[in-house]
C-alpha cells in the first residue's frame, strides 16, 4: 500500500511538472529567439508592414554607429568602477562587522536596507539629494558657507559619478553579505595558527583570509558586474542617459531606438550584443 501510494505521488507531481516545465522553458526561450529574429530584421513601429530580412546590416550599422560605442564605453566604465568600488566597501565592512560585539545583528539588518531597496526608489532618493536647490551639496554650502556650486546632475562630468555613487550605495550591501558568510566560514584555527607564527594583521588577511574569499570573490563580482550593466531603472531616473548622454548606458541606448525612435529591429540587435558580451 506504501509502494503504490508513493507511486501515485510521484505520477502525480510530474503529471503538474511537466506542463509547468513547458510553460516556462517556452516563456524563457521565446524572447530570446524573438530577439534573435528580430536582429536580422528591419522593422519599424510606424510601418509595420515593411518589414523585411536584412540579415547582417543591423550589425554591421551597430558596429559603425558612434552612438552605441560611446554607450558601451559608458556602461562597461559604468559597471567596473561600480563593481570595484563596491567590492572595496563591502569587504571593508565585512572584516568590520566579522568581530562580536553588542548590537551587531541590528546594523547589519541596518547595512542591507540600500540592497533591498528598488532601484527606481534609489534613483529617486539620489536625484533629490544631488538636486541643485534642495540637496546635500546645497545643503552644506549654505551650513558652512563655502561657495560649493557642483551640479552633480547637470553637468558631462559629475553626472557620471552621481549615477555611480548611488549605484554603490545600493550594491555594497549585496557583497557585504558574500562576504561576510565566507569570513564567518573561514576556521579560526587558521587564523589562530598564523598569529601563533607571528603573522602581521595585514599578512594574515592577504596570505590566510583572502584566499578562502577568492572563490566568492570572483561570482559576487561577476554577478555585480552583470547587474550593473544591464541596470536601467535607475540611472534612468536619475539622469534619463544626459547630460549630452554622459549617463547612456547600452540598455538605455536600446530603449531610446527601439521604445522612443521605433526601431525595434536595431533595438534587438544591441540587446543581442549586449548579451553576447555578458555571455
Amino acid at each position: 500500500m506504501k509502494y503504490n501510494s508513493s507511486l501515485r505521488f510521484i505520477k502525480v507531481r510530474y503529471a503538474f511538472a511537466g506542463p509547468f516545465l513547458f510553460l516556462f522553458t517556452l516563456v524563457l526561450v521565446y524572447p530570446i529567439f524573438d530577439c534573435f529574429y528580430l536582429s536580422f530584421h528591419y522593422l519599424n513601429v510606424l510601418y509595420p508592414k515593411n518589414t523585411r530580412f536584412v540579415g547582417l546590416d543591423n550589425w554591421f550599422s551597430l558596429f559603425s554607429d558612434a552612438n552605441f560605442l560611446k554607450s558601451l564605453k559608458v556602461g562597461l566604465g559604468y559597471a567596473f568602477y561600480v563593481t570595484i568600488i563596491s567590492y572595496v566597501i563591502g569587504l571593508l565592512i565585512a572584516v568590520a562587522l566579522d568581530v562580536n560585539y553588542p548590537g551587531r545583528g541590528v546594523f547589519r539588518s541596518l547595512l542591507l536596507l540600500p540592497w533591498v531597496v528598488p532601484g527606481v526608489v534609489v534613483g529617486l532618493i539620489w536625484r533629490w539629494l544631488f538636486h541643485e536647490e534642495f540637496g546635500i551639496l546645497k545643503l552644506a554650502s549654505k551650513a558652512t558657507g563655502l561657495p560649493i556650486d557642483i551640479r552633480m546632475l547637470s553637468q558631462t562630468g559629475t553626472a557620471f559619478w552621481a549615477v555611480i555613487i548611488a549605484s554603490v550605495w545600493r550594491n555594497s550591501p549585496f557583497l557585504m553579505l558574500m562576504l561576510l558568510a565566507a569570513l564567518q566560514a573561514i576556521p579560526q584555527d587558521v587564523k589562530e595558527a598564523a598569529r601563533i607564527d607571528g603573522a602581521t594583521g595585514f599578512q594574515t588577511f592577504w596570505y590566510v583570509i583572502f584566499p578562502y574569499l577568492r572563490p566568492v570573490t570572483i561570482v559576487s563580482t561577476i554577478l555585480i558586474f552583470i547587474w550593473t550593466f544591464n541596470n536601467f531603472d535607475l540611472i534612468w531616473t536619475m539622469t534619463n542617459g544626459g547630460p549630452a548622454d554622459a549617463t547612456t548606458t547600452v540598455p538605455l541606448y536600446a530603449y531610446l531606438r527601439g521604445f522612443r525612435g521605433g526601431y525595434l529591429s536595431y533595438a534587438a540587435s544591441i540587446s543581442v550584443s549586449m548579451f553576447m558580451l555578458l555571455l
